[in-house]
């Protein structure tokens, strides 16, 4: 699919969480470089809004930020009330983390902020962004969580050598 039709089918705006680093930047970069508007979420106001700056410059695109911490209560609703008079078209649910070592060692706390990340901020993200995604007529019921899908390792890849890099990550 060429850029033209990606964005006839999923624009005119994209929504990534975890935006301001990582995966997530170079989602909202190659989104960008498509023509797609975007609305980027993360808990970092400063790199959000130097990576809209840039984005804007270089691709003449929309971008709105949403500053939010998703392991907050009520990130999702923020989220969800941000995009309301949107044409969201796309979600990459991209933000996520990950802890490590002994399960009974680890501050209950922490894994409780994970669980918000990874798993209830997206299934509410999915809950609000369907029925709108389904209205739309089109592109609609694609909601991509890549931080938890098989494809992710794919995905990266292309956006990898996408980015001139060639070869695969390590």
């Amino acid at each position: 699919m060429d850029d033209r039709s990606f964005k006839a089918e999923f624009g005119p705006v994209a929504l990534v969480t975890g935006a301001s680093s990582g995966i997530g930047k170079a989602f909202a970069e190659t989104l960008a470089s498509m023509g797609m508007d975007l609305v980027l979420v993360a808990r970092r106001r400063q790199r959000l809004e130097d990576l809209a700056a840039g984005l804007r410059e270089k691709h003449g695109v929309d971008v709105s930020l949403c500053e939010t911490d998703l392991a907050e209560r009520g990130a999702s609703g923020k989220i969800l009330d941000a995009t309301a008079a949107l044409d969201v078209g796309l979600v990459v649910s991209n933000a996520g983390f990950g802890l490590k070592g002994e399960h009974a060692a680890t501050d209950p706390a922490a894994m409780s902020d994970m669980l918000m990340v990874n798993c209830h901020v997206p299934m509410l993200l999915a809950h609000g962004f369907i029925p709108r995604l389904r209205a739309r007529g089109k592109g609609g019921d694609h909601l991509h969580q890549f931080g938890r899908r098989v494809d992710r390792h794919a995905v990266f890849c292309g956006l990898w050598r996408q980015q001139g890099h060639g070869g695969e990550p390590r």
